[in-house]
């Protein structure tokens, strides 16, 4: 059992928005940025969680959103596959 399959998503994205840690933010702009500079057709995410940056991909054909949590992933489905061309999500623990 991976610890993160725990962890609710709401206790997860409280800690990334934090005034302490602004992870969120910073990590939805550095995918922006590199989407504007590579302009992606394809995109997997390892670790995808709830599918933070995931707005930037509206013009990619793909988009593969890997997590280990499976609540993780249904959030970003909730979230992003009305937005997203095509969301592929797969539950999966990459150190196995």
């Amino acid at each position: 059992m991976n610890p993160w399959n725990q962890v609710p998503y709401a206790d997860y994205e409280h800690h990334m928005n934090h005034e302490t840690a602004e992870q969120s933010a910073f990590l939805s702009e550095i995918t922006g940025e590199k989407v504007t500079q590579r302009n992606p057709q394809t995109v997997a995410v390892y670790g995808a969680c709830t599918g933070n940056g995931f707005a930037h991909f509206v013009d990619a054909r793909t988009v593969y959103a890997v997590d280990v949590n499976p609540a993780y992933l249904a959030v970003c489905h909730d979230r992003y596959e009305p937005i997203l061309n095509e969301l592929v999500l797969i539950q999966a623990d990459v150190n196995h």
